[in-house]
Order: structure tokens, then C-alpha cells, then sequence
């Protein structure tokens, strides 16, 4: 079996994704960067953006926590 391996480091485990994984989800990325870039913000004032991503983080089941 020949898989494109990406390698995610995880709460301290290697996770191993083959492609058909990554082309499923680039199309998600895809529209959140889009999203990101039509509502910039000044650096190191973040905040919508930050409450975005942890949303998005949030709805495919990933635990998302401000921390600075």
C-alpha cells in the first residue's frame, strides 16, 4: 500500500494520515483561511479570529482553550 504519510503530533503521540484524508479536508481549510483573510485583525489583537478557529476547533470535537 503507497500512502502520502503526513505526520501530526498529538498529545504526545505520531498520528499517521494517508492522502484521501488530507483531500478530504482541504476544501474545510480552504474556507477557513478564505474566512480568516476577509476579516483581518491587527497582530496581537487576534480575538475574533481566535474565537473562530476555536469554533471551528470545537465542532469537529477538538477540545479549544484560550490561553493568552
Amino acid at each position: 500500500m503507497d500512502f502520502n504519510i503526513v505526520y501530526l503530533w498529538k498529545r504526545g503521540i505520531l498520528k499517521f494520515i494517508d492522502s484521501e484524508d488530507i483531500k478530504r479536508v482541504i476544501p474545510e481549510v480552504i474556507k477557513i483561511r478564505r474566512h480568516i483573510h476577509m476579516y483581518p485583525e491587527i497582530s496581537e489583537h487576534e480575538y475574533e479570529t481566535s474565537k473562530y478557529i476555536k469554533k471551528c476547533l470545537e465542532e469537529i470535537g477538538l477540545e479549544a482553550n484560550f490561553i493568552g
